[in-house]
């Protein structure tokens, strides 16, 4: 018999964790239980995980993590023969990717890029060229998550037609790839043969597979992760996120019936449940801005970098233009004669735009978060595609879940929660089982390694310790994540190397960022204080990771962490 027991209602996540801090004994063996048996579903390594996912950066390194992960424990960190490619008998891992379908960005494109990066393998490509095949990793073209369905009044979804046919078109690729990939020998057990489903935030796509896919693909369900679809910070219950925002209670609804068809859980995650309150990879990753160069393959880098550098000069040239009173046209026509045409052709877009130069913008650029993020990209010039949407890196919440996590019972809990969807109380929360979902949050350790934890029931979020040792808690094994992956790539790969075109476009984008924010000297030209925080910038244009990287090395040579400045190592 299922366990049965009710909590308060929440309208926050503090209120949650309150309540889930107060469970009374009798319950919490049972809400242990609970969250165990999750745990071990959506973390188990001898079952298919399945990651639905873009291309951004934080995507990117967080497949990269589950990839070398499931290699490493594979003993497939090098790439097969391509005999054992061709019978589909390797060594490799069994994994599927579902590219989301994204106008800017080809991200099946990308994200197979990736996989060639880390395995490499070069792929196969399949049924039209919408899946590529790399050994056991299979990479699928996804649907554009923008082509929802209407709601009916009886509460049914309808596809326009040509929408319906996107999606009934990947079903049916997504279950070839499935079943190409159950035919490894890892899956030949019945058991093995289950599937763990990592959906991103948009989750109508998610509920159309359940329903039309074939009955034995769906029976082999055997949990669900849901990041980034939910937003608890508001404080008054639980809201769609800004990623998730074309999400509807009907839609929960749905899920929350299907999942209990299938007699499996949804888990629900993200960055707030995380405690990932930091918006840039510098804060998770050492030495961010030139390990990237080891993490992605240049090609993939080179649009992040590219917009870094044209928001740099951007931000640089609204304050010369706020401090010499000069807009819109003009001050592209100062851009334009203080940077090289020919070396800022490949990626010169919003800082030669007119339109980035309007009075308020100008005036706006000596406020504290623009000069916040000025320095950051003068640090790690690698601007992700999402900056600025308050999202921050949300695929970082994943790695807490998936056949990479370690432990996860020492680290996270998954408490069975219900969610209000009714008009009259919609968006409050409460701990309560039985339930179809799930809600991750972290448990508290005794060390920030992530390596290293010692296992509590009381949640992180509320552990009698000062915010900023949970905020580090939670930081540093995250850091400890990345790191492990980072010492793996290192073995593999080697150290990174940087081209002489970075350095010198560098000293360009140095040399008129240095005009830009000479132009703003003098007295009463620009704010009290700004001109000693803009001066941070300028400095770490210099000695910022990227900086200091372009500048210690000869063209072709690497350096060892431990020359890099500041190196302490995990959690330090």
């Amino acid at each position: 018999m299922s366990p049965s027991f009710s909590g308060p209602v929440c309208k926050s996540l503090s209120d949650f964790n309150v309540a889930l801090s107060n469970i009374p004994a009798t319950e919490k063996a049972d809400a242990t239980k609970l969250s165990n048996a999750t745990l071990a579903a959506i973390c188990n390594t001898s079952h298919l995980h399945i990651w639905e996912s873009d291309s951004d950066i934080d995507n990117l390194l967080q497949l990269t993590h589950t990839i070398v992960m499931i290699r490493t424990t594979a003993g497939a960190s090098k790439a097969t023969g391509a005999n054992e490619q061709a019978t589909g008998k390797n060594r490799g891992p069994g994994m599927v990717i579902i590219t989301e379908v994204k106008s800017g960005h080809d991200n099946f494109a990308r994200v197979c890029e990736l996989v060639k990066h880390l395995t490499d393998i070069d792929g196969r490509m399949h049924l039209e060229n919408s899946v590529c095949a790399f050994g056991g990793i299979v990479v699928v073209r996804g649907v554009d998550n923008r082509h929802a369905p209407t709601l009916s009044k009886d509460g049914s979804f309808t596809y326009l037609d040509d929408h319906r046919k996107e999606m009934d078109t990947a079903v049916r690729r997504i279950n070839i790839a499935i079943e190409r990939v159950f035919k490894l020998h890892m899956f030949s057990s019945l058991f093995n043969r289950k599937i763990v489903w990592h959906h991103g935030p948009v989750i109508h796509f998610l509920l159309h597979w359940i329903n039309n896919t074939t009955s034995s693909l769906r029976d082999s369900l055997a949990g669900i992760t849901i990041c980034a679809a939910l937003d608890f910070s508001k404080g008054g219950g639980i809201q769609p996120s800004t990623l998730g925002r074309t999400n509807a209670p009907q839609h929960l609804a749905k899920l929350e019936e299907y999942v209990k068809r299938l007699d499996i859980s949804a888990t629900f995650l993200d960055n707030d449940t995380q405690m990932i309150n930091y918006e840039y990879l510098t804060t998770y990753m050492y030495f961010f801005g030139y390990y990237i160069n080891m993490f992605l393959p240049a090609s993939l880098a080179r649009p992040h970098l590219h917009r870094a550098q044209d928001r740099l000069i951007t931000f640089a040239f609204r304050l010369w233009g706020a401090c010499n009173n000069t807009y819109e046209s003009d001050v592209v026509k100062t851009v334009q004669n203080n940077l090289d045409r020919h070396m800022a052709r490949p990626w010169a877009s919003m800082c030669i735009n007119p339109k980035s130069y309007t009075k308020s913008s100008c005036q706006a650029a000596a406020k504290d978060e623009e000069i916040h993020h000025a320095v950051q990209l003068a640090d790690a010039p690698f601007e992700t595609f999402g900056a600025g949407n308050g999202m921050r890196v949300p695929a970082f919440a994943r790695l807490m879940v998936g056949p990479g996590q370690v432990n996860a019972d020492k680290n996270s809990v998954a408490t069975p929660f219900k969610i209000s969807l009714s008009a009259s109380s919609l968006g409050q929360f409460r701990i309560e089982a039985p339930s179809a979902f799930r809600l991750l949050t972290p448990l508290a350790s005794s060390s920030s390694s992530s390596t290293t934890t010692q296992t509590s029931l009381t949640p992180a979020n509320i552990n009698p310790k000062s915010d900023s040792a949970l905020l580090e808690m939670m930081t540093g094994r995250i850091r400890g994540i990345m790191m492990a992956v980072l010492e793996r790539l290192r073995q593999d790969k080697g150290n990174p190397t940087m081209s002489e075109e970075n350095r010198a476009t560098w000293k360009e984008i140095g040399k008129a960022v240095a005009f830009a924010l000479g132009g703003c000297k003098g007295e009463g030209r620009l704010p009290k204080g700004v001109g000693e925080k803009i001066a941070f910038v300028q400095a770490k244009l210099v000695e910022g990771t990227w900086g200091y990287s372009l500048g210690a090395q000869g063209v072709g040579q690497t350096h060892t962490p431990g020359q890099m400045p500041g190196y302490q190592g995990v959690g330090q």
